[in-house]
């Protein structure tokens, strides 16, 4: 079997770095967006540094929010300011995990779908700019996506955004229809992981 390798052309790395640091410095990401509490409020998560993981772990609202995020909540720039600067500093927390000459590893990004319906159809231009803007600005900082709780209706809705979503990142998916409790207790620190998924955190995302 032939293993396929991504190949780095140099060159457009580094347009496509000077603009991910343009886009950064213009949109002052690491200053926390004026409507960041709406943010979280739409989209509720939870994330932690997992030493079991060896990386850090981000349990999302998925489902939650594709039902309520709404083009009145924020502007399309705030979306995008609000989405990147959560990613910085998920990032930022990343490299401080860190040891010199050790490698870098992407987050566990643990999406529960639950509640997802066709009504995220209606909001596809918005989902997919938060995709982009997340994708082209960090495209290593997520190394696993996780999806849980996927409804019947999932694959429909999958098949709608996977245009939207690029190779790399698709390879990182694994799809469940419900919360695979021993997946989860084998990976992460259970004292870290909520109850909900597992775990013996009584916190609730």
């Amino acid at each position: 079997n032939k293993t396929s390798k991504r190949v780095f052309r140099v060159e457009d790395a580094e347009k496509r770095l000077l603009k991910v640091l343009e886009w950064k410095e213009s949109n002052q990401i690491q200053e926390p967006p004026e409507k960041l509490d709406v943010f979280r409020k739409v989209y509720p998560n939870y994330h932690w540094v997992d030493s079991k993981a060896g990386t850090l772990v981000w349990i999302n609202r998925l489902g939650e929010a594709f039902n309520n995020m709404k083009p009145e909540h924020l502007t399309r720039e705030m979306w995008g300011h609000c989405v990147g600067h959560e990613m910085e500093m998920a990032e930022e927390e990343l490299r401080s995990t860190v040891e010199p000459g050790q490698e870098f590893r992407g987050y566990v990004s643990v999406a529960d779908c639950k509640g997802i319906g066709l009504g995220a159809l209606t909001r596809l231009s918005l989902i997919s700019f938060i995709s982009d803007t997340a994708g082209y600005n960090y495209p290593e900082v997520v190394g696993k996506i996780v999806l849980v709780n996927t409804p019947w209706i999932f694959p429909k809705l999958f098949a709608a955004f996977k245009p939207f979503i690029d190779k790399d990142t698709l390879s990182k998916f694994q799809i469940h229809s419900d919360i695979p409790l021993e997946f989860f207790r084998n990976e992460f620190d259970l004292d870290k992981l909520p109850v909900e998924y597992g775990g013996n955190n009584e916190m609730t995302v």
